[in-house]
């Protein structure tokens, strides 16, 4: 009987340990666009950041059926072109956002799955051709839904709103003829759109 009863238990536990968790720890690469963010240069002229792709990695972890906390990585390759009669004027910069926060999943039993949620953390922005570069304070909301095909597999579309905090003039950048880029305004605003690979274990 004893050993009926630890064989029952051990077949339950190898079937069921792994698919409860597998719906707790959600990993998922994404791609897509952004866009936004202002800077300005030595003589006060304000320029708009050139608008592209962006690509990242994000972790999500089962507190409740509801809950979950995001582990969020986001990386943007941008620039500008500021007006010079010296150089060509173009300043490029990598800019990434290292957040995490939690988010509430609306009929998490569900195939499809709105959500809402909010982080905070930092970033980094960085001169390509230049030793420059500074991190700073930020936090971010973002909402979106996913659709598992499975238990394991599925996709999801965000979208992803940062606010960054450096006070006016943050993030002087030198370029070639002396010049400066710096953020214009105490806030750097940026707004994304995504699509990810959902991969549950």
């Amino acid at each position: 009987m004893k050993t009926r009863v630890l064989t029952a238990v051990v077949l339950v536990s190898v079937l069921w340990i792994p698919n409860a968790f597998a719906r707790k720890v959600e990993f998922y690469p994404f791609a897509g666009l952004r866009f936004g963010g202002a800077v300005a240069d030595e003589t006060g002229i304000a320029y708009d950041l050139d608008g592209s792709a962006s690509y990242g990695l994000g972790l999500e972890f089962a507190l409740s059926a509801e809950a979950r906390l995001q582990l969020l990585w986001s990386h943007q390759s941008t620039g500008v072109d500021r007006f010079s009669f010296e150089d060509d004027g173009r300043v490029d910069l990598d800019i990434d956002y290292f957040h995490v926060g939690t988010a509430y999943v609306f009929e998490p039993w569900s195939r499809t799955r709105p959500y809402l949620g909010m982080t905070i953390g930092a970033t980094q922005v960085a001169a390509v051709d230049e030793d420059s570069s500074g991190t700073y304070f930020s936090f971010g909301i973002n909402g979106g839904v996913k659709y598992l095909f499975n238990d394991h597999v599925g996709l999801r579309l965000d979208g992803r709103l940062f606010g960054t905090y450096g006070g006016s003039g943050a993030f002087a950048v030198g370029c070639s003829g002396g010049c400066f880029i710096a953020f214009s305004g105490d806030f750097f605003w940026q707004a994304e759109g995504t699509v990810g690979l959902v991969i549950a274990f």
